[in-house]
């Protein structure tokens, strides 16, 4: 760090970030056990609140550059991040955006360390002590907290503030998984098994799940690049194609779908080629999953019902064969999960509870009918052996298939 000696600046006029924020910071400084500083534009430090609850409204400008670069980036964030000055110290850093989206203040709550080995050669006074020795996950956790705080002081709109939730879990998530392979001494290879569930996630309308997987796809793909790089942008163009013909799968337009994916490799390489972090490779195709997964949903109920439609009929005709939720899936197109889901969604019955159904109403049928045996209603009904076929059918009419013969087609439910 430069030296610690710090420059008074000119008092900002008329001072409403510190009559804004000072509480907030004060309180954040308590609960979080360490500094909090609120620095405007420039980098000056516009108020700070040690952990006993001090607070000074006094104005310096910090000489050491991380907080000058700090400030810089935070006029293009969105959400809080946790960075190392030169020394090795975490930050916690977090915009405060004004209705108009831009960034009227910066918030910056630490140091923390990781490891006591770390020292700050030239602390900056009132800012860079005490150090406060943490783990990573409380790290995260604490900087989850100081996003929260500041989402709720935001003028943005609601929207805006679930985006740049959204932002920090999609970071928090992909460190996480990056953390976790770096400290394995042999990290997996790519795991292809992965891409399977991923293409399931999405075919089943789970958000969640499919970023998840995504983020841990990804960590593999970018510590691959932290190893040689050779492999990177093959990757992740192979993760765009399997995202596109999943959202295709799950009902989305495939125009759309297809214009949307030669935008998204166009603006992957731009990306590649600035060789930006990590976390906004995450953040960004979080934001691709979104813009699929809406228009997923608009395609779903459609797709739903001639799914269901195709299913049912494919029932009525091969009950009385052996059919199975896979063979059901294929008629549909659709993975058997996905199948599964929807079918139940749909229904409010489990795919084999609704089969069983059918075959029953058959065997009703043939029972009131017919004179054949209840071994040969049995097969003809796909139920194929008979003591199963008596179980199924008691449980669905409270009588035995024997008993609904001789009562003449009266049933005990």
């Amino acid at each position: 760090m430069s030296s610690p000696v710090s420059s008074p600046v000119l008092p900002e006029e008329p001072g409403s970030l510190r009559s804004r924020y000072g509480q907030t910071l004060t309180e954040l400084a308590l609960s979080v056990g360490s500094n909090c500083v609120l620095l405007d534009p420039s980098g000056a430090v516009v108020a700070r609140a040690d952990p006993v609850g001090a607070f000074n409204p006094g104005l310096l400008k910090p000489t050491c550059r991380y907080f000058e670069e700090t400030c810089l980036r935070m006029r293009s964030e969105k959400a809080a991040v946790i960075s190392p000055c030169e020394a090795g110290c975490l930050f916690i850093t977090c915009p405060l955006k004004n209705r108009e989206g831009e960034t009227e203040a910066t918030l910056v709550a630490g140091p923390l360390a990781l490891v006591d080995t770390v020292r700050c050669p030239k602390p900056e006074p009132g800012i860079c002590s005490p150090m406060r020795r943490a783990t990573r996950a409380r790290a995260d956790a604490l900087a989850h907290l100081i996003q929260a705080v500041t989402s709720s002081l935001s003028e943005l709109s609601l929207g805006e503030k679930l985006a740049a939730e959204k932002r920090f879990a999609a970071r928090v998530e992909l460190t996480s998984h990056l953390r976790a392979l770096r400290r394995s001494d042999s990290p997996a290879e790519y795991p292809l098994s992965l891409e399977n569930s991923l293409v399931d996630a999405v075919v089943s309308r789970d958000a969640a799940k499919a970023k998840s997987l995504t983020s841990r796809l990804l960590s593999h793909v970018l510590l691959a690049k932290e190893k040689s790089g050779a492999q990177t942008p093959a990757r992740l163009f192979e993760l765009l194609t399997v995202l596109s013909r999943a959202a295709v799968r799950a009902g989305a337009d495939p125009a759309y779908v297809l214009r949307r994916n030669g935008e998204a490799m166009t603006s992957l390489m731009r990306l590649y080629g600035e060789n930006v972090g990590p976390e906004e490779l995450s953040v960004w195709f979080s934001a691709l999953l979104d813009d699929y997964f809406a228009v997923i949903g608009d395609a779903a109920s459609p797709r739903h019902r001639e799914m269901m439609s195709a299913v049912r009929n494919y029932v009525l005709e091969h009950y009385a064969e052996k059919v199975t939720l896979e063979d059901a899936a294929a008629v549909a197109d659709v993975t058997p999960p996905y199948l599964s889901k929807v079918f139940k969604a749909e229904t409010g019955v489990p795919f084999v509870t609704y089969l069983n159904r059918v075959r029953v109403e058959q065997a009703k049928y043939l029972l009131a009918s017919s004179d054949s045996s209840l071994g040969e209603i049995a097969k003809a009904t796909g139920f194929g052996d008979q003591s199963y076929f008596t179980k199924i059918f008691r449980l669905s009419t409270g009588v035995s298939p024997g008993r609904y013969r001789k009562s003449g087609g009266q049933s005990g439910t």
